[in-house]
């Protein structure tokens, strides 16, 4: 996950987003409990000054999120994504994993040049697990740049707009299922209410 923490949030969307987000992991942990042979894996950076909320990838069931907090700085995206093609390289990969998937939550258009931001995700692309990964994006607001969103998450990935902050734990669920769907291939073991899966570790 790459959460936009920037003031341009608010206190009361970073705090959505937390309580989004541990609903959602508690709901994937329970359909993974009836998976055999199925590890979704989950890490986390915050940006402005992209850092990682969750460095290492940790299991659903000892999964604990701290809450986001504000960085005051500009919504620059492009380090974000470099960092999390640090971790996507071929040897970072492990050999039978499934295709990693990226939700991308953000409200505020990113102010990067265009330049930085286009090399910040050539950077992600460039990477085994950053070009196969499924990606969506969640975006806060009728006004979301939706053309920015969708350099992102490419033709194929999925973008959702939040406009009541109300729907947000629910669109965070159905973008999450969608993409565990996405990153697998036996129908057993898709959550409900989506189509397609397959055993192994999924990195989110």
């Amino acid at each position: 996950m790459l959460a936009d923490c920037s003031p341009g949030m608010g206190r009361l969307d970073l705090q959505a987003v937390s309580f989004g987000l541990a609903e959602t992991m508690q709901q994937l942990g329970q359909w993974e409990e009836g998976q055999d042979g199925v590890q979704v894996l989950f890490r986390a950076i915050a940006y402005p000054r992209a850092h990682w909320h969750i460095a290492d990838p940790v299991p659903l069931r000892r999964l604990h999120i701290p809450p986001l907090q504000t960085v005051n700085d500009r919504s620059y995206l492009a380090p974000a994504c470099r960092l999390a093609a640090s971790v996507l390289a071929e040897d970072m990969l492990e050999p039978d994993a499934l295709p990693p998937a990226l939700l991308l939550i953000s409200k505020v258009r990113p102010q990067d040049q265009p330049a930085d931001l286009e090399a910040g995700l050539a950077a992600l692309a460039g990477t085994p697990g950053g070009s196969q990964a499924k990606r969506a994006v969640i975006g806060f607001y009728r006004d979301y740049d939706t053309h920015l969103a969708r350099r992102f998450t490419g033709h194929a990935g999925r973008i959702d707009l939040v406009t009541n902050l109300d729907d947000l734990p629910g669109k965070m669920a159905s973008a999450t299922r969608w993409l565990i769907a996405r990153c697998t291939g036996d129908q057993r073991h898709r959550p409900a209410g989506e189509d397609h899966a397959v055993q192994d570790d999924i990195a989110l």
